[in-house]
C-alpha cells in the first residue's frame, strides 16, 4: 500500500504551496495522506486522510483545552471541521489516543 506522510517541523520545507501540489497529486492517485502538524501550520492538514497531532498540539489548535472527555470529543469534532480532515487521531501520551 502506498501512502503520502507530511510531518511538519517548522524547518520551512513544507511551504503551504509545496503541501498543496504533493496533497493535489496524492488525491489524484487516490492515495492516502497522512499528516503530523504543528498548530502554526493548520493549512498543510487540508484534506489530509489522517491528521495526528499531540494533546498540546490539538489543544493549541482548538484554542481550549482538551482534558475532559467531554472537551477531547467537543474538540476532535470541531478540529475535524476547521482542519478539512477525513480522520483526527489525537495521541495524548499516557492515556493513550484517541480517534
Amino acid at each position: 500500500m502506498r501512502a503520502l506522510v507530511i510531518s511538519d517541523y517548522l524547518k520551512g520545507t513544507v511551504t503551504p504551496e509545496l503541501s498543496n501540489q504533493i496533497k493535489a497529486l496524492a488525491l489524484q492517485r487516490r492515495i492516502p495522506i497522512f499528516v503530523d502538524p504543528k498548530p502554526e501550520h493548520p493549512e498543510v492538514c487540508r484534506h489530509a486522510t489522517v491528521v495526528t497531532p499531540n494533546l498540546r498540539e490539538a489543544e493549541l489548535m482548538a484554542g481550549f483545552p482538551l482534558r475532559e472527555k467531554h472537551q477531547l470529543e467537543m474538540g476532535g469534532r470541531q478540529l475535524l471541521t476547521k482542519l478539512g480532515c477525513s480522520h483526527l487521531l489525537i495521541t495524548r501520551g499516557a492515556e493513550a489516543m484517541t480517534l
